[in-house]
């Protein structure tokens, strides 16, 4: 019976002394992609889980210990370690899976660059062109090695270490990139070079080696530069190589275009009278022999024909049914440079004065017009020509402008806007005969008699085209008759 006992004993003696949370050193197998870790056994229940990380990352699920070597199979670059889950406490040590990387294109005949990364402290690496052999090794010191060679035509590249290559990726192919020309033309009126290369970047201008200015872009770039000398453009393409090209002795103009005046209103204002054609004049500051300079009308139409610079300020003549802005477009004729001017003359479109109600009072010789805008002038017009004094009155629809005395003839009256010179006729064609208000004759006869008597009653004389009538004193017309020129009895 003492025997159970003590051996109970002895078994609870050793699990104590047991201990599940020692450290063990993490390695690898760079040929097969296998991290690998040394584990605790669980006994009795009590034992160790452990979890990969890849870069501070947990990498899978975590295995238990099995008091041999774990070993995990990664399929991805990186740096490993590993954690004791059960203790919470991580493995001695890391090991790294390298991957290379470089650009996949690199300046002909110029360097190229590959990298290693997550490279092993103290480890050799070889670099092998497929093309040309082995190329170089490099002693990892730190995370990262760095190959730095010549670049050839589309050549493929691997990385072997500890007698195994490199499989992320298993290889790297950098292609040298041909140059393309660059090529630049003048262009006179920038002035400048329009550069293009449809492998550029930057497009940097000397003059006689001095650098001036530079611009980015590929097709069609253009580069504001002048002077005389020999220019040289240095392209950068896209993949940071350099290019240079000699376009030899140039001299370009710094000033081809024509130089900038003053366009201007100098004859008439700014308002443009519906219905009607007004004429004003546009005028050009200044001009200068060898240019000629055109006049549009609302920008792109020419309006009459260019005039030639004379060293002195230039007019056009135009009316308003020829637009509305009107500006000036400057041709130096020796290289067809092309200025606009400085301003514009836009015209204002006014609609006319309104047309009021106009009377006539024939017998009394007078003519109105009714409710007059305070705004507008009206002049009467006998025959054509202005008659009297023109007419204004303050205040809208205050007493109406009249003239009197008015003679036979012809009538017109205008109305005139003082502010926008637009005007309208108010009344057209009012026909004043001749003695409009009959002429004055003497009235005879009558006598004393009988209420029911006749008594003659004689005119001393009337005019054709005129009605006479005979009242009592009651102003009861009695009897009317036609003038015949004569005396009228009745």
């Amino acid at each position: 019976m003492k025997y159970p006992l003590l051996l109970v004993m002895l078994l609870f003696t050793a699990t104590s002394a047991y201990s599940v949370c020692n450290t063990y050193p993490v390695f690898g197998d760079h040929c097969l992609r296998q991290v690998k870790v040394g584990t605790e056994q669980t006994i009795f229940g009590i034992g160790s889980h452990y979890q990969l990380y890849r870069n501070g990352e947990p990498y899978g699920s975590e295995r238990e210990g099995d008091g041999d070597v774990l070993i995990w199979t990664v399929n991805n670059p990186g740096v490993y370690t590993v954690r004791n889950t059960y203790c919470n406490i991580m493995m001695s040590g890391q090991f790294s899976i390298a991957s290379i990387e470089a650009s996949p294109i690199a300046c002909p005949g110029g360097t190229a660059n590959l990298t290693v990364n997550n490279a092993t402290n103290g480890m050799t690496y070889q670099l092998i062109s497929l093309s040309r052999g082995p190329l170089g090794t490099e002693t990892a010191v730190g995370p990262t090695v760095h190959f730095t060679f010549v670049s050839t035509t589309n050549d493929t590249y691997q990385v072997m270490t500890g007698g195994c290559l490199i499989t992320f990726p298993s290889s790297l192919t950098i292609g040298g990139q041909s140059p393309q020309p660059t090529t630049a033309t003048i262009d006179v009126c920038l002035p400048g070079l329009r550069v293009s290369n449809p492998q550029g970047t930057t497009f940097s201008v000397y003059i006689n080696d001095v650098f001036i200015t530079s611009a980015s872009g590929s097709i069609d770039v253009p580069i504001s530069v002048s002077g005389s000398g020999v220019y040289r453009i240095d392209t950068r393409t896209s993949s940071n190589c350099f290019f240079s090209t000699i376009l030899g002795t140039l001299n370009i103009d710094p000033t081809p275009k024509p130089i900038k005046y003053n366009v201007s209103l100098t004859s008439g204002n700014i308002y443009s009278c519906v219905g009607s054609t007004m004429t004003k004049k546009i005028g050009l500051s200044d001009s200068d022999v060898g240019v000629n300079y055109q006049l549009r009308a609302d920008e792109s139409i020419s309006v009459q024909a260019p005039k030639a610079g004379t060293g002195n300020a230039i007019e056009w003549i135009i009316d308003t049914s020829q637009g509305s802005q009107f500006t000036v477009a400057a041709t130096r004729i020796a290289n067809g440079c092309v200025e606009i001017m400085n301003g514009n003359v836009t015209l204002q479109s006014i609609d006319p004065p309104e047309i009021r109600t106009v009377e006539v009072d024939l017998c009394a010789g007078k003519i109105w017009v009714n409710c007059p805008d305070p705004n507008v002038e009206y002049q009467l017009y006998k025959n054509g020509v202005a008659e009297q004094a023109p007419q204004r009155q303050v205040g809208y629809c205050s007493t109406p402008v009249q003239w009197t005395g008015l003679g036979s003839g012809l009538y017109t009256i205008k109305g005139t806007n003082v502010i926008t010179t637009c005007s309208s006729i108010m009344a057209n064609s009012i026909n004043v005969p001749v003695n409009s208000v009959p002429r004055l004759f003497t009235v005879s006869g009558g006598g004393s008699g009988c209420s029911t008597g006749a008594f003659n009653v004689i005119l001393s004389g009337s005019d054709p085209e005129v009605q006479y009538t005979l009242k009592d004193n009651f102003n009861h017309s009695l009897v009317s008759k036609m003038g015949n020129g004569y005396c009228i009895t009745s």
